[in-house]
């Protein structure tokens, strides 16, 4: 396998190879990060209902964001056909977005992809709803709940925020040939164009091992991370993915 961080895919995703990991992966315009040997597709972050929790606090916000990232969802999971998705927290925005019309929609998608198990890492906004997810909501999704990490392929290592990776091993030192995947940060990145122009977009990005979601929700907001703080960074921007700053240390640009 070939070095690193290379190669454009199809659909817009960026193919990802790591030479000292042995691992490909792609990375998603929707936001998804997918493992191409084990078909385990990674998002986080997606708040649904968060629109509605903040109308019921009297917050004049549009609605239509919880479609939106559906439809981003059942997009990966239909094109990418991943064998197990993997949820790395604040899958809901907190106990006022669990609605029955909520419930509804993720029931409907869950219906297409009956046989993918379906799995989720509790993160600090899922907290809040924590008993009514326990409870009601992951027996109705067949969904599986992980308290604070998930380690169900060899090579990986999934938590919510990267702060996380202490409370999952007790220390913050990776093993060997294992790749930590976060989210939490909804990370993003600014870019300049011509004309002074200067864009704001969400991305992933990578550091000594450890890969950053950006937010999967169509309604969030974002952190603007230093791209000379990390490895490489993948800004997201009509449609497709592309590379920032590709040379992390011991890797070559497949060109």
């Amino acid at each position: 396998m070939k070095g690193p961080f290379s190669r454009p895919h199809l659909g817009g995703a960026y193919c990802v190879e790591g030479a000292v990991h042995q691992k490909r992966l792609w990375l998603t315009p929707q936001g998804a990060l997918i493992d191409a040997v084990s078909q385990t597709a990674f998002v986080s972050d997606l708040h649904l209902g968060k629109s509605t929790s903040f109308r019921r606090a009297g917050l004049g916000v549009p609605e239509g964001s919880d479609q939106e990232t559906l439809m981003h969802l059942s997009a990966v999971l239909g094109q990418y056909r991943p064998r197990c998705l993997v949820v790395l927290g604040d899958l809901v925005h907190d106990v006022q977005s669990l609605t029955p019309r909520l419930q509804e929609q993720l029931a409907a998608l869950r219906s297409q992809h009956s046989d993918m198990p379906w799995h989720l890492v509790m993160g600090n906004h899922d907290r809040k709803a924590s008993e009514a997810l326990r409870a009601h909501w992951a027996p109705l999704l067949r969904l599986t709940v992980f308290q604070d990490h998930w380690q169900e392929v060899p090579g990986f290592l999934g938590v919510h925020s990267p702060q996380d990776l202490t409370d999952a091993r007790g220390g913050t030192d990776l093993p060997q040939r294992v790749w930590l995947i976060a989210g939490h940060l909804h990370p993003s990145v600014l870019v300049a164009g011509g004309a002074r122009q200067r864009l704001r977009l969400r991305c992933f990005a990578y550091r000594a091992g450890q890969w950053l979601l950006p937010a999967f929700g169509a309604f969030t907001g974002s952190f603007r991370l230093q791209p000379k703080d990390y490895d490489a960074v993948y800004p997201v921007a009509d449609g497709r993915v592309f590379c920032l700053k590709p040379h992390a240390q011991g890797a070559t640009t497949d060109q």
